[in-house]
């Protein structure tokens, strides 16, 4: 088996692509997808990709309340969302590939290879 039993890429691929997405180091422009009535999107929902809505500080419509992060959503991962010109979050990214050019590599060199 190519990398051994222990080689998680299902868990890899969440911690470094999933989770910087749409999170406080690469937040996505507010959008009409994530939606609090939406069930779809509900807190429930969000809870099986590793991530939860803060309605007060993720900036997404329609969510109404925040899961206690002390207990079962302790180890998720915080939607954030940023309008135009917001003063927390000036900038947004919509592609994988720009988060990843202009805040995670640190090493500044532009990857061509990290598709959206």
């Amino acid at each position: 088996m190519y990398g051994g039993a222990d080689l998680h890429l299902k868990d890899q691929y969440r911690k470094y692509v999933d989770e910087p997405m749409c999170s406080i180091f690469c937040p996505c422009p507010v959008n009409d997808v994530f939606v609090g009535t939406n069930k779809a999107y509900s807190q429930t929902a969000l809870k099986k990709w590793w991530r939860y809505v803060d309605f007060k500080k993720s900036k997404a419509k329609g969510y109404t309340t925040t899961p206690d992060s002390d207990t079962e959503y302790g180890s998720l991962t915080q939607l954030q969302f940023a309008k135009a010109g917001d003063s927390t979050f000036p900038v947004t990214y919509t592609t994988y590939k720009e988060c990843f050019n202009k805040v995670l590599n640190k090493s500044g060199k532009q990857s061509s290879d990290a598709n959206a």
